[in-house]
């Protein structure tokens, strides 16, 4: 009797340990099945694009990638006869220009560019003093000094401006980036484009 009931409880063992796994299994598949089945379909088509939105405010203006450059507008020069001999055959002409941004720094390692424009306002022809060997500047603490071999001054005629000029201060980090970039300073459309002059 003993043997049987033993038997028995190990039948009973066995078909407990039998329905848990057959449930571990069944519970198993379930997820299977419902992981696999958990999708709607296939994806539908792509709706149509929205309309686009207003465009917002602009932002503010960056800063000049160049800093500490001084250049001046073009500007009317007179120019003094010099005559030394009183025979009214001038030997030179001479023409001071006040300039307070021209400093120490300045002139021991910067630059300082001097240029005409021979052509008119409207049509402008402007070339790097010196120039033909006629103008030639010369530059000290605060001013720009024109000595010229004729009266290159600034006239008027038939409604246009002639002879003006122009200066640019760069300093000598400015100058240094410049003749990396392979810029010619005596050429002034390469400067005025790469220094944004106006």
């Amino acid at each position: 009797m003993f043997l049987s009931q033993s038997i028995s409880n190990r039948k009973k063992t066995t078909m407990k340990l039998f329905n848990t796994s057959k449930v571990l299994s069944l519970a198993m598949a379930a997820m299977v099945l419902f992981t696999a089945c958990s999708k709607d379909g296939d994806q539908g088509p792509q709706g149509e694009t929205g309309t686009t939105g207003p465009q917002g405010p602009a932002g503010p203006a960056g800063e000049s990638g160049i800093t500490d450059v001084y250049y001046s507008d073009w500007k009317d020069v007179t120019f003094q006869a010099i005559d030394q001999n009183g025979d009214e055959q001038p030997e030179a002409f001479i023409s001071l220009i006040d300039v307070p941004e021209i400093t120490e720094d300045i002139i021991g390692g910067g630059e300082i560019k001097v240029y005409i424009n021979v052509g008119s306002d409207t049509e402008p022809e402007i070339m790097a003093l010196p120039y033909l060997d006629q103008i030639i500047p010369t530059f000290s603490l605060g001013s720009i000094n024109l000595v010229a071999f004729g009266n290159y001054g600034t006239f008027e005629e038939e409604g246009q401006t002639f002879n003006q000029y122009r200066y640019v201060i760069i300093p000598g980090t400015v100058k240094l980036a410049l003749e990396n970039k392979k810029i010619d300073i005596n050429n002034y459309q390469q400067v005025a484009s790469a220094l944004h002059l106006q």
